[in-house]
């Protein structure tokens, strides 16, 4: 019994690495495909600290989204 249990952790340590690589990723690309659009708000005069709101901002309310779609 303690063998399956140990290949159950095995997996699910697997499988959370596995998830965060992929987080990783679809962030990587999403920060790629918005610079232009952050250069653009730093060039129209946002500052460095507004922009950081705001993408924190959307960064919060995507995982709120998130969080009560996998509570649900």
């Amino acid at each position: 019994m303690a063998d399956l249990g140990l290949i159950v952790y095995g997996v699910m340590g697997a499988v959370f690495f596995t998830l965060v690589l992929l987080t990783g990723n679809v962030i990587a690309y999403a920060v790629r495909e918005r610079t232009p659009e952050w250069a653009i708000m730093k060039t129209v005069g946002f500052s460095s600290r507004a922009i950081l709101a705001v993408v924190l901002g959307e960064s919060v309310l995507l995982l709120a989204l998130g969080a009560l779609a996998g509570l649900l």
